[in-house]
């Protein structure tokens, strides 16, 4: 058996944590400093436990993920189907396809949000 050694993943743009979300198709980590979509197999840059700057990076981290937990709740997936939802139901559209007027407008302010928040480098 192998050792599991904990490791951050960041962004190959900004060097900034990134956030593990499914709220973009095919785009699995999100860098919420620049903006940046990756696939699930990137070309990150992997911060493992041992290294100097693991504990600065495991904080910020933890600050990205609180903030973007606050954010995520009422963003929508554009692939994905709602439970409970009765036109979701026989998964023939994703519930992004027929919002409630509600839902648009917190996914939209909710978007918009992760658009406006810019970290400062160290």
């Amino acid at each position: 058996m192998g050792i599991f050694r904990k490791t951050i993943e960041l962004c190959p743009h900004c060097k900034e944590p990134l956030v593990w979300t499914f709220i973009n198709p095919g785009c699995e980590w999100y860098c919420i400093n620049c903006k940046s979509e990756f696939p699930m197999f990137c070309d990150s840059i992997s911060i493992e436990e041992y290294d100097e700057d693991f504990k600065y990076y495991e904080i910020k981290q933890r600050i990205y993920k609180n903030i973007f937990k606050a954010i995520e709740k009422d963003l929508v997936p554009k692939r994905c189907y709602k439970h409970k939802c009765k036109r979701c139901e026989g998964h023939n559209e994703y519930h992004f396809q027929h919002l409630s007027d509600l839902e648009k407008l917190k996914d939209k302010v909710s978007r918009d949000i992760l658009k406006k928040i810019r970290f400062n480098k160290r």
